[in-house]
C-alpha cells in the first residue's frame, strides 16, 4: 500500500521519517526530494554555488550531454514496514534532464538520497540549491523483514561515498567530451607527424638534387654507364653545339656573300673606268 501525504506528514512528525523537508513538498501520495549538494563527475569534487545576494540566484549548471551528482538536502528514516522508491520528475523529462538512479529505499534505512543527474537536451539547464530533482513514495509492507539490515549513514559519510561513486562517471554521456578531444588531439599529433615527415623528405629531397650531379660524374667516370641527369646535360650541350653551328653557319654565308658583293662592286668600278676612258678618247678624236 503507497501511503498518502496525511499518513507520511502523520510519520514525519511521530518518528522522523523525513528531515531537512519542505512541508510544502509533501502532497499526494509522496514528497519532492530537492538539491542539496552537488559533486562532479570524473573528478567527484563538490561543485560551489556562483555568487549571488540571495539563494534563488544561486545556481548549479548543467551543460548538454553532462553529468550531475546531486544529494538530496532531505533524509529519510525508514522504519521496518516501510520501504520507498523514488524515481524523475515529468517536468525535468520534458526539457530533457533524465534521472539516471531511480532507486529502492530499503526498510531501516537511514541517510541522505542520491539523484544522478543528465541532460540530453541542446541547451544548458540551471539546478537550484532546493529545486525539486524527484519524488519519493512511501509503501507499506504486509510485515516487517524477518532478518532487517539496518544501514544508517550521516551526511559526512554519504559525502564521501558519492564523491568516490561520481569519479567513476564521465563528465559527459558515453564520455562524448573526451572522445572529441582525444580526435583532435590524435588529429593534431598526426599532422603534427605529417609535418615532420614531409619536413625530412623535402629535405633529403634537396640533399640529394644537390650531390646527384657528382654522383651522376662519378658514375659516368667508374662504370660507363650514364646517368638521367647525364643524360639531361649532354642533351642540353647537344642544343648549344648545334645553335653555335647553326649561328657560326650563318656568319660564314654573311661573309661570303659581302666578298662576292665586294668583287662584283670591283668588276663595275672597272667597267666603268673602261667606258670613261673610251668616252675620253673619242671626244679627242673629234674635229
Amino acid at each position: 500500500m503507497t501511503l498518502n501525504d496525511d499518513r507520511i506528514r502523520s510519520l514525519i512528525d511521530a518518528d522522523g521519517l523525513i528531515r531537512g523537508h519542505d512541508p510544502r513538498n509533501v502532497q499526494n501520495c509522496g514528497c519532492m526530494l530537492t538539491a542539496g549538494t552537488v559533486f562532479a563527475a570524473d573528478t567527484g569534487e563538490e561543485v560551489p554555488l556562483g555568487s549571488g545576494s540571495t539563494e534563488t540566484q544561486h545556481f548549479w549548471e548543467l551543460p548538454p550531454s553532462e553529468t550531475l551528482i546531486v544529494m538530496t538536502r532531505e533524509v529519510v528514516k525508514m522504519p521496518e514496514r516501510l520501504w520507498a522508491s523514488y524515481g524523475p520528475l515529468n517536468r525535468h523529462a520534458r526539457s530533457g534532464v533524465m534521472l539516471l538512479n531511480p532507486a529502492i529505499v530499503e526498510p531501516c534505512y537511514e541517510g541522505p538520497l542520491s539523484c544522478f543527474l543528465l541532460n540530453f537536451s541542446s541547451k544548458r539547464v540551471q539546478i537550484a540549491r532546493g529545486e525539486p530533482i524527484s519524488k519519493i513514495l512511501f509503501h507499506e509492507l504486509n510485515a516487517p523483514p524477518s532478518e532487517p539490515a539496518p544501514m544508517q549513514l550521516d551526511d559526512s559519510m554519504y559525502k564521501v561515498d558519492l564523491s568516490k561513486a561520481a569519479t567513476l562517471f564521465h563528465r559527459s554521456f558515453l564520455d562524448v567530451t573526451g572522445i572529441e578531444d582525444r580526435a583532435a588531439s590524435k588529429a593534431q599529433r598526426g599532422l603534427k607527424n605529417w609535418l615532420i615527415g614531409f619536413g625530412a623528405f623535402l629535405t633529403l629531397l634537396v640533399g640529394f638534387s644537390a650531390i646527384e650531379p657528382l654522383i651522376s660524374r662519378f658514375v659516368l667516370e667508374r662504370t660507363g654507364i650514364v646517368t638521367t641527369t647525364q643524360r639531361t646535360a649532354d642533351a642540353r650541350l647537344q642544343e648549344e653545339l648545334e645553335r653555335s653551328r647553326a649561328l657560326l653557319q650563318s656568319t660564314n654565308d654573311v661573309r661570303d656573300l659581302e666578298t662576292r658583293v665586294a668583287t662584283e662592286l670591283d668588276e663595275i668600278k672597272t667597267q666603268l673606268e673602261t667606258v670613261l676612258q673610251e668616252l675620253e678618247s673619242l671626244q679627242g678624236n673629234r674635229p
